[in-house]
């Protein structure tokens, strides 16, 4: 799942099969760098499961593996207003203003 504005600045969470991983690599504003701009976690449910993510502005939070593996941080990409999803379904429910004051066209 990627998040990103119209210059291709992201935050990018996925998954390999094996652990999950959160790439901030690639924002508008990299900060903290010296705590790493990747971050991994074991997975600790092989099979189906429910990943929830709740984003706004300056953060991020994602809740796997039932509430056991938490990630969060803090997201610095100007004008965010895309969402891109590969492999995964899901239910969108976006805020009246998500990006100052413009709703953005969630799904690519």
């Amino acid at each position: 799942m990627t998040f990103r504005n119209e210059l291709n600045e992201t935050v990018v969470f996925s998954s390999n099969g094996e652990e999950y991983i959160l790439d901030r690599s690639n924002m508008t504003h990299v900060y903290a760098e010296g705590f790493g701009t990747k971050r991994y976690a074991l997975r600790k449910q092989k099979e189906k499961h429910q990943i929830r993510l709740f984003v706004d502005y300056s953060s991020i939070e994602i809740f796997c593996d039932n509430g056991e593996t938490v990630f969060t941080s803090r997201v610095f990409i100007e004008g965010m207003n895309l969402v891109c999803c590969q492999g995964v379904s899901g239910n969108v429910y976006p805020l009246n203003q998500i990006v100052k004051g413009k709703k953005p066209d969630f799904i690519v």
